[in-house]
């Protein structure tokens, strides 16, 4: 299609009597919805696509691509789903990438569960899709819906090593998406080096290909809860069971926490390492860009010193500091081998960390329920490390009462 004769698909009008835009009948008025509408399609795009490019190497075996076809196919995937629908709802493409966000002030936290929703949706439905049109070649690759064969076609699935290392799993997914975030943050700074509007979706398409090449190996780098939880709810229903849940020690987890809190501290690592160090000057940039884009007027000088101020004094940098000093706290307890932490004592230590900060000033109760999240899903993980390797040594089942109890577990 020819760009220049876009305007000839065009169905809304201007009446020139009354001076208004007419739009189609189907047109949704509301705002959040049109984001939303636009948010889900992104991602089904986005899907569509990325599902496609690994079906097609999968089951077309060595004739139809390789692991580098689908880094490739991953980043231009997310490029299409950003050109999709970045104009309206911002494409944010990723629950991880929406949760950060609004962490750090830059999204509303109401919009966030129907973000994620519609995120969800869009993935699965980009699934089914793909499976509905390579449903002859599934039937010969697998026919039986064998997990270990088929199912990473559309979810990730660590290798065999990785399935008993969780930890290294869930490190690799942190740290995957932590790069993502730090990219998507450094590209939308007008202060630093920003990219156009029109470069920013290959940009990240990039960064994602860059990240596939780098630390695809462990866990086939899902960086994304809906990515990876929507394609993988679609195969529970369409034949490989809910054995999709429970592969590689309930692995299905580490993909949706993971990539959350990696987010998180991407974008807090982008902002304490460089977005609240530029001079005064580039402050006043920014805010002026962030103002127009919004449609705020220009600020008085009156109260530049306020604004920088404000800018400076981000909450978000304050709160990186706290959190990597309980992460600090957290690696400690793992490394002096703490081999089990109940539930009552994982959600004690996460609240007394968040008392600490919230004493000394680096949190506000608004970030509280997040915070305490990620506290909990990180000392869990690496409290529960050595257990769950031992689990897979000595195939110990610990709900099979007629199973003996192995001595580390007594």
């Amino acid at each position: 299609m020819m760009l220049n004769n876009y305007h000839t698909l065009e169905k809304k009008s201007f009446d020139e009597t009354t001076g208004t835009v007419e739009y189609p009948w189907y047109r949704v008025k509301e705002h959040f919805t049109r984001e939303i509408l636009a948010e889900g399609t992104g991602m089904f795009i986005t899907m569509a696509f990325l599902n496609g490019v690994v079906s097609q190497v999968v089951l077309g075996g060595a004739t139809h691509g390789d692991y580098s076809h689908i880094n490739l196919g991953v980043g231009l995937a997310f490029m299409m789903g950003i050109h999709t629908c970045g104009g309206i709802s911002g494409a944010h493409l990723n629950p991880a990438v929406t949760i950060a966000l609004a962490v750090h002030g830059r999204f509303e936290w109401k919009k966030v569960p129907l973000y994620i929703v519609a995120q969800l949706i869009g993935a699965f439905l980009g699934a089914a899709v793909v499976f509905a049109i390579y449903y002859p070649s599934f039937n010969e690759f697998d026919a039986g819906r064998s997990i270990a064969k088929s199912a990473g076609i559309f979810a990730t699935y660590p290798i065999d090593l990785y399935a008993q290392n969780l930890f290294s799993a869930f490190l690799c997914e942190f740290f995957g998406t932590a790069l993502l975030v730090f990219a998507i943050f450094s590209l939308d700074d007008p202060t630093n080096m920003p990219t156009n509007p029109i470069m920013k979706p290959l940009t990240v398409a990039l960064v994602l290909v860059m990240i596939g090449m780098s630390f695809g190996l462990p866990t086939g780098y899902a960086l994304n809860p809906a990515r990876d939880l929507g394609p993988r709810i679609f195969t529970a229903v369409a034949g490989w069971g809910v054995g999709v849940f429970t592969a590689a020690n309930y692995y299905f987890l580490i993909p949706i926490f993971a990539p959350i809190v990696g987010a998180i501290a991407g974008g807090g690592a982008y902002m304490v390492t460089i977005y609240n160090h530029h001079d005064q000057h580039d402050d006043l940039k920014a805010l002026k860009v962030l103002g127009e884009s919004r449609g705020y007027q220009a600020v008085p000088s009156s109260t530049i010193d306020d604004c920088v101020v404000g800018h400076v004094l981000d909450q978000s940098t304050i709160y990186v500091y706290g959190w990597w000093i309980a992460s600090a706290v957290l690696l400690t307890l793992y490394l002096v081998r703490v081999n089990y932490l109940n539930a009552f004592h994982i959600i004690t230590y996460g609240l007394g960390i968040y008392l600490l900060n919230l004493f000394i000033g680096f949190l506000s109760p608004q970030v509280f329920w997040p915070i305490l999240l990620m506290y909990f899903i990180l000392l869990f993980t690496l409290t529960m490390k050595r257990q769950i390797k031992h689990m897979c040594k000595h195939n110990y089942v610990p709900w099979s009462s007629g199973k003996e109890v192995h001595k580390d577990f007594k």
